[in-house]
């Protein structure tokens, strides 16, 4: 359907008898379907996420005559948007690669609608907000009259909004078809950008290359899949098994090995037996993904990382860039090395293990540094005037 086959189909349902509701219920449903199929012709084109979003917020804002439509993709929080946030007003936007974080404290209506888990459409602002408060004046002031948002959490938590619609208050058919094209574009720019920054978790560059994520939860990635703390079964075979990746290539001594696993209690006399039934157990569930040799070994009376393998860790190389930092005199430099460390892995050590004997002391440690080197991270971006970074980091 073409501009002019809408146009002249709207001057067709004018000249009906049906009253004006039923006029305006057709005159939507024709508006739905050629903005789908519009939608649907230019994203045929699009080579890019950018591009496919840019079309959909554009169809979205013209379909609802809105002041403005926009989508953000939280952070766990729901505070802040991080760079994929994206509102297009009627005079335009700008590229999505070159957005600032936005604190979503300055959209409380939408964060409503993440809330309640579900399409929010409100036509006077008092309905959300007391005409007292803060919010309410704050809104009225940037001129929002009414706005209607869809929630989604499909891997990714966010929202898609418009802002002030002039037309279709209250019908979110469209905006719900939008959150659908958002998701997926999100989800595949995210792989993407993965992929592209981190080419150790891309399988085939060695069989002897193992990286493994420590922050955020446990990963082992390796040239023949990836295994995750479900794999281990109990959580004492994930506690023996990062304890070792902790220390790299250094071994643990069957007594060093005992007093950890069993820092809380008493050790039974059969510890040291368990300790070796643990060790078989891992090096079994590892098999098929370390068929050459195993990852875990028993050499010089310690348990220890295999050194027939090049094994990284995310933990390990913060470490190491927190080391660069304070090696470094240049402010700008040492300010450099600690945003790659506190940006390129953010997230807890090891979460599920953050009440766990042996391991608990360790992850307090990299938590008071993390929140340390944020410090002295924000101090020196201040200093070297990199403000944009410092909102960022914030």
């Amino acid at each position: 359907m073409t501009e002019q086959d809408f146009e002249r189909l709207c001057a067709v349902v004018d000249q009906t008898n049906a009253n004006d509701a039923d006029k305006e219920a057709l005159k939507h449903a024709l508006k739905y379907q050629f903005t789908v199929s519009s939608l649907e012709a230019s994203l045929r084109g699009g080579h890019d996420y950018d591009y496919i979003i840019n079309a959909a917020l554009t169809a979205t804002r013209e379909f609802y005559d809105a002041d403005s439509v926009l989508f953000a993709n939280t952070d766990v929080n729901l505070q802040v948007a991080g760079s994929l946030m994206r509102e297009l007003p009627r005079e335009g936007f700008p590229s999505l690669s070159g957005n600032d974080p936005v604190y979503l404290s300055r959209y409380p209506l939408f964060l409503k609608a993440i809330e309640y888990g579900q399409p929010v459409a409100v036509t006077d602002m008092s309905q959300m907000f007391p005409t007292n408060s803060v919010e309410y004046k704050r809104l009225r002031k940037s001129n929002v009259r009414s706005f209607m948002a869809v929630p989604y959490k499909k891997r990714n938590t966010g929202f898609v909004g418009v802002i002030t619609p002039h037309r279709y208050q209250g019908r979110i058919d469209l905006l719900q078809v939008l959150s659908y094209v958002v998701v997926a574009e999100i989800n595949e720019s995210t792989l993407m950008e993965i992929l592209k920054k981190d080419k150790r978790l891309i399988r085939g560059n060695s069989d002897r290359d193992v990286y493994v994520k420590l922050i955020g939860g446990l990963e082992i990635h390796s040239a023949n899949g990836i295994l995750t703390e479900e794999h281990f079964k109990s959580n004492r075979n994930v506690r023996f098994l990062t304890l070792l990746l902790l220390k790299n290539h250094r071994g643990f001594s069957t007594e060093e090995m005992v007093n950890a696993l069993w820092e809380t209690d008493a050790a039974p006399t059969s510890a040291k037996k368990i300790v070796s039934n643990v060790c078989s157990a891992i090096r079994e569930t590892m098999r098929q993904h370390f068929p050459d040799m195993d990852l875990i070994v028993y050499e010089n009376s310690e348990y220890r990382i295999s050194s027939y393998y090049n094994v990284r860790t995310d933990y390990q190389e913060v470490q190491d860039l927190y080391a660069a930092a304070n090696g470094e005199s240049d402010k700008q430099k040492k300010a450099d090395l600690l945003y790659q460390a506190l940006t390129s892995h953010p997230g807890r050590l090891l979460p599920s293990q953050v009440d766990t004997p042996g391991v608990m002391p360790v992850i307090a440690d990299y938590t008071y540094e993390r929140k340390d080197k944020i410090k002295e991270c924000m101090k020196l971006l201040y200093e070297v005037a990199d403000y944009r970074r410092m909102l960022l980091l914030e």
